[in-house]
């Protein structure tokens, strides 16, 4: 154990601003003590040498005297060994063989003092913790002074306080985290810091380690593209119905692969945590994705391909488990045979579908009971389930070619990713390109139907694509088809927008990229990239009808449960999960839908984070008061991954969850990530650029098909970019200059 002393001495070899100090054992001949330094004031602290230990930490119970004077330091020093004697020590903790010391300080007179764990002690290790309060540190560690905690991801740069006041600056936040940083790079990951800060000069009382935290068995949520589907913040009945479908199709997947039972029951923990949820987002429990892939055959070949094509960042393998890259023949023969018959199996899963949608469809949901209504959302989720995890490997069939292809041209040209996002463009028949083509011919068209016709259109395409928009996979999600009236206002935009949409439907015509000139071994790989986009887009499409037929299912769970008082407002039923819905219909749910509505009001106030890692199980937040901010840097040129080629220049318009009807004409579009419905916003813009995405994201694909620019996977980007910069984009290159 390093004790406090050379810590403190340690620390201050190492160039930290560290009091003067002297420290004194029990042994000393403390009665004539005299200071080496001088002071006005001095802090007296305690100092046993196994208060910090690993399995007996018992820091804090001694005593410190603060604004002692050099005629009562004698007396301090007395007092603070007399609390750490032999036999309370012995008596209290159970141990005999220790040191004591005291620790003499130079008295700083802050003007505001605290304490920064560098990882949050409730076991959230990449968020860094400063409670502080005014004046001096005492009333803080005893809690009888009023403080305000501050809360930073260290992951994002961004952070929250809560509290009444704003003690701190958002840069000496960040001056306090730097300084725990190069500290930690002294003494130790985890570690608990006093701080003192007086003129601006942040002085360090003294570090201990947080004992209660190691680096073991961690747990990673992670955004990566989870997102597109559930950007923001998402209500309980999404979350519930996110984790069985993941686990539902990740179960049916893994089993066509092992073909062996007990195995896949050993795996049933994992299957059922393919998805996490904190503070009312979602994310990837990445290490269980690990868990499935380690399994697969050539997982080391896969895994770089999965996170690119995923937009991964942090590329460590975070498992808990390990296995042996001997792989059963048979798995590999398996999990071959799935990935050769992708699309022979994602033709017949488009029929099966079709079959499956006309038969809830020819269904009167409002005419049927309650019992009869779970009835049929347990028989669609049954059937749906056993067919399409074929998705899972369609996505890894497209993935791998798609990093064979660009593995393959990288050999031969500098500028290998312009021309993979080119080449693999030219789609003219994607499912979700039409949604955009069909909208565009019936807004431009409009003036020359007759009100019968227009309503007869207007109709067919809510039937068809009345599911796409922006958050279309959650339920709580006004559609077009839940409310028109969205989409008669996209029309309206649309109509004033016509000489430029017509020539956009003509440049994705004109999109073709002639491929002759590739050797045949390449041009089979682009083929089969093309192909497997084509399916992609085509079950996301489908994707978006099941989640339709849910809402649909869920909004009529709410009328009757209304009608019925078990909750004030249909719309309440978003509250509720759907394990409630299916099986404790006798509940009346008022109660439960006023607490959940409570802790979303905190939800909704905190920062989004792109990854949250935790020591043991993840956990929500439940502070009283939300004050967010988020850092802004002063970089001139942000660089991330081009998808989509062009040069343009213009306005920013920055996206967040809480604006995505705004309006993109002529803007340059910035959000931290995309979502499938997103496209509709692109039509009027000049290009867009994400924090987040790869560059088979739905966004990429409708881009280079549309032809507009984009640049996805740009670090720092929310922090570096607010509405109203003028920026310089050149999605040729990902090279992006803030002009300010």
């Amino acid at each position: 154990m390093v004790k406090k002393r050379i810590i403190l001495s340690y620390l201050k070899i190492c160039g930290f601003n560290v009091p003067k100090f002297d420290v004194i054992s029990i042994s000393d001949d403390f009665n004539n003590y005299k200071p080496s330094f001088e002071a006005d004031l001095f802090s007296v602290r305690s100092s046993c040498s196994l208060e910090d230990s690993d399995d007996k930490s018992f820091a804090g119970q001694f005593e410190t005297y603060l604004n002692v004077t050099r005629q009562d330091l004698i007396d301090k020093i007395k007092d603070c060994f007399e609390s750490m004697s032999n036999k309370k020590i012995s008596d209290k903790f159970g141990i005999t063989d220790f040191e004591r010391y005291v620790i003499v300080q130079e008295m700083i007179l802050s003007n505001i003092s605290g304490v920064l764990f560098t990882s949050n002690p409730q076991g959230l290790l990449n968020e860094t913790v400063i409670t502080c309060g005014k004046g001096l540190g005492e009333g803080i560690v005893s809690g009888g002074a009023e403080t305000t905690t501050y809360y930073y991801n260290q992951t994002d740069d961004v952070y929250y306080y809560d509290g009444n006041e704003e003690l701190i600056s958002g840069k000496m936040v960040r001056e306090l985290v730097m300084l725990s940083n190069d500290i930690k790079k002294n003494l130790g990951e985890f570690l608990d810091i006093e701080f003192a800060i007086k003129d601006n000069i942040v002085y360090v009382l003294q570090a201990r380690k947080i004992t209660t935290l190691d680096g073991n068995n961690l747990l990673v949520l992670d955004n990566s593209n989870i997102s597109e589907s559930f950007p923001g913040v998402s209500l309980p009945i999404t979350i519930s119905v996110a984790h069985l479908i993941y686990s539902g199709v990740f179960k049916s997947a893994i089993s066509r692969v092992l073909k062996n039972d007990e195995e896949t029951a050993r795996l049933e923990n994992v299957f059922n945590n393919m998805v996490g949820d904190c503070n009312g987002r979602l994310y990837y429990k990445i290490s269980n994705w690990y868990e499935i892939i380690l399994r697969l055959p050539f997982s080391s070949k896969i895994i770089p391909i999965w996170q690119d094509m995923l937009g991964v960042r942090d590329k460590k393998i975070v498992a808990n488990a390990k296995y042996s890259k001997r792989k059963n023949l048979k798995v590999y023969y398996n999990f071959l045979h799935e990935i050769k018959n992708v699309p022979k199996s994602m033709a017949e899963l488009d029929s099966y579908f079709e079959k499956v949608y006309k038969e809830y469809k020819v269904i009167n949901i409002k005419e049927i009971s309650y019992e009869e209504l779970v009835k049929l959302f347990k028989t669609i989720s049954d059937k749906l389930f056993a067919k399409w995890d074929i998705t899972l490997f369609n996505d890894m069939y497209t993935f791998i070619y798609t990093g064979m292809l660009k593995k393959r041209l990288k050999k031969k040209y500098t500028d290998y990713e312009k021309i993979v996002n080119s080449i693999i463009s030219g789609n003219k028949s994607l499912a979700s390109l039409e949604a955009i083509r069909n909208l565009i011919r019936l807004a431009t068209s409009k003036n020359e139907l007759s009100d019968e016709e227009y309503k007869d259109a207007f109709n067919d395409y809510i039937e068809q694509y009345g599911d796409r928009t922006v958050g279309e996979l959650k339920i709580e999600t006004q559609t077009y088809r839940v409310c028109p009236k969205l989409l008669e206002e996209k029309i309206r935009n649309y109509e004033e927008q016509k000489d430029k949409l017509k020539q956009t439907i003509t440049d994705s015509d004109n999109n073709e990229i002639n491929i002759t000139s590739f050797d045949k071994r390449t041009k089979k790989l682009i083929e089969k990239c093309k192909l497997g986009i084509q399916n992609r887009e085509k079950s996301r499409l489908n994707r978006s009808r099941i989640f339709g037929m849910c809402r649909e299912m869920i909004l009529q769970f709410g009328t009757i449960l209304e009608a019925e008082d078990k909750i004030t407002d249909k719309n309440d039923v978003f509250y509720l999960t759907i394990n409630e819905l299916l099986n404790q219909y006798d509940n009346n749910f008022k109660k439960v839908v006023d607490e959940r509505k409570d802790k979303y009001t905190l939800f909704y106030k905190l920062p989004a984070y792109s990854r949250l890692i935790f020591s043991g199980n993840e956990f929500n937040k439940s502070n009283v008061t939300i004050n967010s901010e988020t850092l802004y840097n002063d970089k001139e040129t942000l660089r991330g991954v081009p998808c989509s080629g062009g040069v343009c220049e213009g306005e920013v318009i920055v996206m967040d969850e809480s604006n995505t009807n705004i309006d993109t004409k002529g803007k340059i579009v910035v959000s931290k990530m995309t979502d499938p419905g997103f496209a509709f916003l692109m039509d009027g813009a000049k290009g867009v650029i994400s924090e987040r995405g790869s560059i088979l994201s739905h966004t990429a694909i409708i881009a280079r098909e549309l032809k507009i620019p984009l640049i996805v996977g740009v670090k720092d980007l929310l922090i570096s970019i607010k509405t109203g910069d003028i920026v310089h984009m050149d999605a040729n290159t990902g090279i992006i200059n803030i002009i300010r």
